[in-house]
C-alpha cells in the first residue's frame, strides 16, 4: 500500500498437495525417498480437502477492499478514516456494518452506506462530543463490510471485508479492580486483565485473564519470560 507500483507478495499454492493414505496426510518424506522437499507442498491457502484454515482468513485480510482506521489530529481529537482501497470500482455494491462491543457486549450497532466513495478516497468520520465508554476487559468497534444485493459469486450480506477496532483510552474510562488472597504469604492481585500470584520475596506467576496465557515467571521482581 505504501508504493503504488508494488504489487506485493504473490500466493503460490492454492491448495496443500498431499497423498491421503489410511486415513492419514502424507509429504515428502514420508515414502522412504532420499531426495524430497519435506513440507513444502504443503503451503496452500486451502487444506488439500479444500477446507479453510488459518491462512484462508490471513489472505482474506490482506486482499479486502476497505482500510479502516483512527486517525488523531494534533488536538488529540480522534476520527475514523475509511478508505476504498479498489483501483477501478466504487464501494456503491456494499453495506458497512458496525457494532459497539463492551466486554464482550453488543451494546450499539448501526450501518453506513459508502455510495459514492470512488477508488482510493477516504471519508472522515468525527467521534462525537463528550464520547466515554466504561469496560473491565475491553472495548472496541467491530466492522464488516457486505455485499447490499446477490451478485454471480454470492449472496446478499456476504461478508468481504472485517475490521476490529479498539477505543482509544482517551475516550476510555478503565475499571481497575484489584482483590486481594487471604493467604499472608501469597498476594493474589486483580489488575485489568492481568492476574497475578506472587509472595512476599517476590516470586510468583501471572496470567492473561482474557487470552489464558501465562505473561511472566517471576523471580525476587524479575519476570524469566522477558528472554
Amino acid at each position: 500500500n505504501k508504493y503504488p507500483r508494488l504489487v506485493g507478495g504473490c500466493i503460490w499454492e492454492w491448495a496443500d498437495h498431499t497423498v491421503l493414505k489410511d486415513g492419514k496426510h502424507y509429504y515428502g518424506g514420508d515414502f522412504g525417498e532420499l531426495t524430497h522437499d519435506h513440507n513444502f507442498c504443503v503451503d496452500g491457502l486451502v487444506s488439500a480437502q479444500r477446507e479453510v484454515k488459518a491462512g484462508s482468513l490471513d489472505a482474506k485480510g490482506v486482499f479486502q477492499p476497505i482500510d479502516i482506521r483512527w486517525i488523531c489530529e494534533e488536538s488529540q481529537k480522534y476520527y475514523l478514516e475509511i478508505t476504498n482501497l479498489h483501483d477501478f470500482a466504487s464501494l456503491d455494491e456494499y453495506i458497512l456494518t458496525w457494532e459497539l462491543n463492551v466486554d464482550g457486549v453488543v451494546k450499539n450497532a448501526d450501518y453506513l452506506i459508502l455510495k459514492g466513495l470512488e477508488p482510493k478516497q477516504k471519508v472522515k468520520y468525527p467521534v462525537p462530543e463528550n464520547f466515554s465508554i466504561s469496560y473491565e476487559l475491553g472495548a472496541y468497534l467491530n466492522f464488516s463490510l457486505r455485499l447490499a444485493k446477490d451478485c454471480i459469486w454470492a449472496e446478499k450480506n456476504h461478508e468481504v471485508a472485517a475490521v476490529q477496532l479498539a477505543i482509544p483510552e482517551i475516550y476510555s474510562n478503565k475499571k481497575e479492580k484489584v482483590v486481594q488472597g487471604q493467604d499472608s504469604t501469597w498476594t493474589v492481585t486483580e489488575n485489568g486483565n492481568v492476574l497475578e500470584f506472587m509472595n512476599n520475596e517476590k516470586n510468583g506467576y501471572s496470567f492473561h485473564k482474557v487470552k489464558g496465557t501465562l505473561q511472566g515467571i517471576w523471580r525476587l521482581g524479575k519476570n524469566l519470560l522477558l528472554k
